[in-house]
């Protein structure tokens, strides 16, 4: 395990690591699941109706470490989403 040493100073936070770089991101998983309808009718006209979901089990997945503060800083959470194309 690698050891960190927050030093503050006067104007400015120091961050201290026993070996540089030399810590990975936690392995992580997130499931995204996307719907697409599409419908046509007389003529040219056509509908296309989608609709999704990124990170469906609203998972902490981590997205970076602040190297200042050495706080974790996660992804987004669960994030549906819906769209709508017509053609003509």
């Amino acid at each position: 395990m690698e050891s960190v040493h927050l030093q503050e100073t006067h104007t400015k936070k120091i961050l201290h690591c026993a070996t540089r770089c030399a810590s990975k991101l936690p392995y992580y998983h997130r499931l995204a699941l996307n719907l697409r309808r599409t419908f046509e009718f007389k003529g040219s006209l056509k509908l296309e109706m989608n609709a999704g979901v990124t990170n469906a089990y609203n998972r902490a997945n981590v997205f970076y470490t602040d190297r200042i503060t050495a706080k974790r800083v996660d992804q987004l959470p669960i994030l549906p989403t819906i769209g709508l194309e017509i053609s003509l």
